[in-house]
């Protein structure tokens, strides 16, 4: 009489797939990992510099409007 806690020998070879297949999917996402950083940091210095004209450009537009002194 088997235990309830014993796999088949079918579950167990279920088992040996589904863990092949999430292997490998997390090899796929691992290898994707380098460009994916790449391009966030890229994103990541795109938007410092945006925040960057914006802040100059607003100390600039509040200089013209106060004008020299």
């Amino acid at each position: 009489m088997p235990n309830e806690d014993q796999l088949s020998l079918r579950q167990a070879d279920q088992a040996r797939t589904d863990f092949a297949i999430i292997e490998t999917e997390l090899e796929a996402r691992l290898s994707q990992l380098p460009s994916v950083l790449r391009r966030q940091s890229m994103i990541d210095a795109i938007l410092a510099a945006i925040g960057l004209i914006i802040i100059l450009g607003l100390g600039l537009f509040g200089l013209m409007l106060t004008g020299p002194g």
